[in-house]
């Protein structure tokens, strides 16, 4: 495993304070086997075959092991926090990371100030920070469906189950949760029939199951007002149909089910999608894998598991883009 960009806070992963514009190797994950990566604003999460591990800033909690530092080196997130339970999959907001176990039980770390976290058995919790992992109280109408995918932005968070119906809390101050209100302080559902969903910082893009039509977005991208400053749901035409993952902060890039990622918008760039071209020497690579994407502020992560039934997903070859305004130059490691 290696990491490249911006490491003000360790989010690389390498215990060296300075920009990695050349990837380095994280050598406390060297033995480990990663299934996957997810990242904030300036944290990191890894999912491995042992457990997870985190590293970055935590000026909120959202390393979620129990302290409120500004750098942690990489460390592993004690799995007692979870009731041992086996991990399904990890997300991270600006200032939050979420984990979520395999009999649906969803645990939350980090900023809490617009109940983005969700609510708590402990009331103390709410509306502040969450320093260690603690489990979400999910309504009834939530917990008896199965999650299948978290998303977190700036301060609002989405839920996704396995019928389509997407929930979601925090801020609406840019209308990013398509309700009237101003803000959720309870999860409250934002619309069914979703196949996908992704919380940008102000906004959310929900793909749909039952058509083939383009993303449907509302909300506010703030550094190039692309999607419109309080907009009402638009369809993003010319956008491909059968994009399966979204990712960015200061830009947001999306790779299609059969494998193509593209540049969709931020920080002054078109919203028209730009397909992003690979270098010969990569896309030898990819024949016969799947292509996932994972970005902090300054850097975006594409790498690769096997397509097969039966090998187990983890990450075969991953490659990384320089921190700056060249989004697509890629590092290859």
């Amino acid at each position: 495993m290696y990491g490249a960009g911006k490491n003000s806070h360790n989010q690389c992963g390498v215990p060296v304070h300075k920009e990695k514009d050349r990837p380095a190797q994280v050598t406390a994950l060297q033995n480990e086997r990663i299934i996957d990566i997810t990242c904030g604003f300036y944290h990191s999460l890894f999912l491995s075959e042992t457990g997870l591990f985190a590293c970055g800033k935590s000026s909120k909690g959202q390393l979620g092991i129990g302290r409120v530092t500004d750098s942690s080196p990489l460390v592993p997130v004690p799995q007692e926090l979870f009731n041992f339970e086996k991990i399904e999959l990890i997300a991270a907001g600006y200032y939050t990371s979420f984990v979520l176990t395999d009999n649906n039980t969803l645990y939350a770390a980090g900023e809490n100030d617009s109940h983005q976290l969700g609510n708590f058995d402990d009331e103390n919790l709410e509306g502040r920070s969450v320093t260690t992992f603690t489990r979400v109280k999910l309504p009834t109408m939530i917990s008896e469906k199965h999650l299948v995918s978290v998303s977190s932005g700036m301060k609002h968070t989405l839920l996704l189950t396995s019928c389509g119906n997407v929930y979601g809390i925090g801020v609406n101050d840019y209308n990013q949760l398509g309700i009237l209100d101003s803000s959720a302080k309870t999860f409250v559902q934002v619309t069914s029939g979703a196949n996908y969903v992704f919380a940008g910082p102000y906004y959310t893009v929900v793909t749909l199951k039952d058509r083939e039509c383009p993303p449907v977005g509302w909300g506010d991208n703030s550094w190039d007002n692309k999607s419109g400053y309080r907009s009402i749901a638009k369809e993003f035409v010319g956008w491909p149909n059968n994009i399966k993952q979204f990712t960015g902060i200061l830009y947001c890039a999306g790779v299609t089910k059969d494998n193509k990622v593209y540049k969709l918008f931020g920080r002054g760039r078109d919203d028209i999608p730009e397909l992003l071209e690979y270098p010969e020497e990569i896309k030898n690579q990819m024949i016969g894998k799947n292509i996932h994407l994972a970005s902090g502020k300054h850097s975006l992560f594409v790498y690769f598991t096997s397509e097969s039934k039966t090998v187990p997903s983890f990450i075969t070859k991953l490659y990384a883009c320089q921190k700056g305004e060249n989004f697509i130059d890629l590092i290859i490691f």
